[in-house]
């Protein structure tokens, strides 16, 4: 059923803007063990965001899918050129914005 492989994908989406998070609370982006965490976080919700259904994407069609696996692709495959000033800007402005519509998604899934 892919409601549940999509629910299970936007708590992977969810369970990685916590542990970048976490990293960033215990050191700065300044940091290049914090950067590689926070990038590798952020490819793994690339994935996730590729996996999820047609169908709930065109639902949200306010969230930047596209960008964000776009983000993934450029971590994985130009990774030599993942700038730290980009970086800090998805965690300080993007991540709170997207957590919040992910967990209004789920909510709204729970709650159909």
């Amino acid at each position: 059923m892919k409601l549940n492989v999509d629910v299970l994908r936007l708590k992977d989406i969810i369970k990685s803007i916590d542990e970048i998070d976490s990293f960033v609370a215990r050191s700065s982006l300044e940091d290049r063990m914090t950067q590689m965490a926070v990038a590798y976080e952020i490819a793994i919700m690339g994935e996730a965001c590729n996996k999820l259904s047609l169908e709930l994407t065109a639902q949200y069609p306010d969230i930047p899918w596209q960008g964000i696996i776009g983000m993934r692709h450029r971590i994985i495959h130009d990774y030599g050129n993942v700038s730290v000033s980009r970086l800090k800007e998805v965690v300080a402005t993007h991540l709170p914005q997207l957590k919040k519509q992910i967990l209004d998604i789920l909510g709204n899934i729970e709650n159909a």
